[in-house]
């Protein structure tokens, strides 16, 4: 009963966190905690967090990671010698030991995350997953199609799993139409980037060329990029279809979208379009189509704008509805021909569209499951378009019990409303737009020493360099004193950590770095007189914003 109250009140570990050592007695007069990635990517440094007190204070700790005793890093040492201290060890798995370890056995990929404390005999024990996913990488060539003899330029990017510069050796391959391999290098990216160059051979046959890059001991992650070569030929011009969106909902009477044909070089086509429709259903190869649909019309100056009027469609020949079609996850079907009056040239475009229900999506999941009795109830929704996109000033109404308020969404599609009323039971927060509604039930939280965490604070979407001001709140201090303890948690990775002299009610700020963007989850905890760990989280939104500032400039000459 006692660990399923805990893990209720730790649920903030899923958050990227994995917890190694809950607490000792206090009644022993020992404190020992220990927080870290709940995922150890190898060759990466991971923060491991420290906090230790009673009889562990100014003792020594040593944390490392290990595989069946063979050891997979550095032992870093690190002690306590105050109630607020918070100590950041940096742990890294070593690549060719973890290549080894791979090499002995096919077990699952994780390893043992391990404490020993000088003078203990018992070490502590928790197994942590390893990803071999050292980063990302991104390859450009300067043009989409070359000719025989011509010289292919390109350019690779190196990214680590935080999608910040990485410095490695990259394998890096040039493919034929043919699958041959016509070039193989071995080449160091600096920075994160490197460039380079090849010729075509002059007997290449016409076909998609490929070049692929990838980490030296990872050839299983492939990063391909793919360029035609073909044989001189006049240049075809390209057809785009344009709309507001690119999905279709079901109380939609029209669709309203424009046509562009234009050639690589500038040129505006000037002819005629025929367009069609139908829907592709899942499995299908080639969409149905729908007869008695078609549209046609002129191309002008490249382009032309037409009407679908979903009214028109005959759904009772078709034996089912676009609600049939949206249930089933069909999609809308448009294909485009445009013909060049000129020379008669023919070109198409096709275009598929999703079919939602309502124009919105509301999600209610930053809406805490949980309230304490006698504190504010705070409302977090987000409201999306079908595709994802945040709903940008959208009207959104809030109501729990008799309370009502009325909010309009941020640039993230976000809102925050905040209740005041007396709640021992279950509630039921209900929130709605444009006739769609979600709801969330909330139930009392439960402890049976009484004690809680509630932290607070102006709900927005802040700026780098900005101060985030917090509330921390606790019904009652515990009777040994002690400290609220917080980190800052980002992408997995912990970004900062303090602690604040514990009281009913607590406040301290947080700077917000760059390294917090989009957003972040920041963790607070104490430790109850019984040696419980009481703790809460909120989630905060920052502002994107790039932290490398990039000026182009051109040179005359």
């Amino acid at each position: 009963e006692q660990e399923e109250q805990q893990s209720c009140k730790m649920k903030w570990s899923l958050v990227s966190v994995l917890l190694l050592i809950s607490i000792l007695k206090n009644t022993l007069g020992e404190r020992f905690f220990i927080s870290a990635p709940s995922v150890f990517h190898v060759g990466a440094k991971e923060k491991v967090l420290v906090q230790m007190g009673g009889e562990y204070l100014n003792k020594v700790v040593t944390v490392y990671l290990e595989d069946q005793g063979a050891l997979m890093s550095e032992k870093k040492k690190t002690q306590c010698s105050t109630e607020n201290d918070i100590n950041i060890v940096e742990l890294m798995i070593d690549r060719n030991r973890w290549s080894e370890s791979k090499r002995r056995s096919s077990k699952k990929p994780y390893l043992d995350l391990v404490a020993e404390v000088f003078g203990d005999r018992k070490r502590k024990i928790t197994k942590v997953l390893v990803s071999d996913h050292r980063g990302y990488i991104f390859i450009q060539t300067d043009q989409p199609m070359y000719n025989p003899t011509q010289t292919v330029k390109y350019r690779i990017f190196t990214l680590d799993h935080m999608f910040r510069p990485y410095q490695g050796t990259i394998i890096t391959s040039v493919f034929n139409a043919a699958g041959n391999r016509i070039m193989k290098s071995l080449k160091n990216s600096e920075k994160g980037i490197f460039s380079g160059h090849f010729p075509i051979p002059s007997v290449s046959e016409s076909g998609t060329f490929k070049i692929t890059a990838h980490y030296d001991d990872d050839e299983a992650k492939v990063a391909v990029r793919e360029f035609k070569v073909q044989k001189f030929v006049l240049p075809s011009f390209e057809v785009s279809i344009g709309a507001e969106r690119r999905y279709i909902l079901l109380n939609d009477q029209q669709f309203d979208f424009t046509i562009s044909a234009m050639y690589s070089y500038g040129e505006r086509v000037n002819g005629a379009y025929h367009c069609e429709f139908g829907f592709m259903t899942i499995g299908q190869k080639s969409p149905h189509i729908i007869s008695g649909l078609e549209l046609t019309g002129s191309v002008i100056d490249g382009r032309a704008t037409a009407t679908l009027q979903l009214k028109n469609i005959d759904w009772k020949q078709l034996n089912q509805t676009l609600s049939d079609l949206q249930n089933s996850g069909s999609q809308l079907f448009v294909g485009v021909f445009v013909t060049n009056i000129q020379n008669g040239e023919v070109q198409e475009e096709k275009l598929y569209l999703p079919i939602f229900p309502h124009k919105y999506k509301i999600d209610l999941s930053r809406t805490r499951s949980y309230f304490i009795p006698g504190y504010p109830v705070e409302v977090v929704a987000v409201v999306r378009y079908p595709d994802g996109t945040p709903a940008v000033g959208v009207p959104v109404n809030i109501s729990i019990a008799s309370q009502q308020d009325s909010r309009i969404t941020n640039e993230y599609g976000g809102v925050y409303s905040a209740f005041n009323f007396n709640a021992t039971s279950s509630f039921r927060v209900d929130v709605s737009s444009d006739g769609l509604q979600e709801s969330k039930n909330i139930e009392p939280a439960s402890s049976p020493t009484g004690s809680y965490l509630y932290i607070s604070f102006t709900h927005k979407v802040y700026n780098v360099g900005e101060s985030l001001f917090l509330t921390f709140r606790t019904p009652t201090a515990p009777t040994n004193g002690g400290y609220i303890y917080y980190m800052v948690l980002s992408r997995g990775m912990i970004i900062t950590k303090g602690s604040l002299v514990h009281g009913t009610l607590t406040t301290g700020s947080v700077s917000i770095t760059a390294d917090m963007v989009p957003f972040f989850r920041l963790i607070g905890y104490y430790h109850g007189n019984n040696g419980d760990i009481i703790a809460d989280s909120v989630w905060v939104d920052v502002r994107d914003e790039c932290e490398i500032k990039v000026t182009v400039s051109t040179q005359n000459r």
